[in-house]
């Protein structure tokens, strides 16, 4: 699952634990919220169950859309 826009890394927590055998990407345009972010979720990527990258959603390259789910956090309820 790919959050875009995961900012301090609350719903990556909560997909984490949602989804306890899954693995949960986050990006986000801004440093600060990466390094937020990754403080918040450090066991998950110690695990291999997370990552937190650093860039523009816009930059990236979805060549199998079909495998990948986008959660947009501004929609997370």
């Amino acid at each position: 699952m790919l959050d875009c826009g995961c900012g301090g890394g609350a719903n990556i927590k909560r997909l984490l634990k949602k989804c306890p055998h899954g693995v949960v990407k986050g990006i986000d345009y801004s440093p600060v919220s990466v390094e937020k972010a990754r403080k918040l979720n450090r066991t998950a990527i110690q695990e291999g169950r997370c990552a937190v990258l650093q860039g523009s959603v816009a930059d990236m390259a979805f060549e199998d859309a079909m495998r990948a789910f986008l959660h947009p956090s501004c929609t997370w309820r």
